[in-house]
């Protein structure tokens, strides 16, 4: 599935802007809200390109959302690790 710069550029900006109000002190704190906010909004998105569109299966926005879990999750965690760092400084 092609997933368009800008799109990609918005997630990072929800997962840091999520990080950062979550009061997310360490990358397992991070962990879990990135991986959150990454499976809530592909979930989403996967929905609508699945009502929209005959080319995928059924399964397919519930096995891609949980697939996003680690990506964004990751990223989550770096993000509250290096915000985490700031705060302390």
């Amino acid at each position: 599935m092609l997933r368009c710069g800008r799109g990609r550029r918005g997630c990072r900006y929800g997962r840091k802007r999520a990080a950062g109000w979550s009061g997310a002190k360490n990358a397992t704190q991070g962990f879990k809200i990135g991986g959150m906010v990454g499976f809530l909004v592909w979930f989403g998105l996967d929905l609508i390109i699945h009502g929209n569109s005959t080319v995928s299966t059924t399964i397919l926005p519930l096995v891609d959302g949980l697939l996003e879990i680690v990506r964004t999750g990751i990223g989550g965690a770096v993000i509250a690790a290096v915000l985490g760092r700031s705060e302390e400084a």
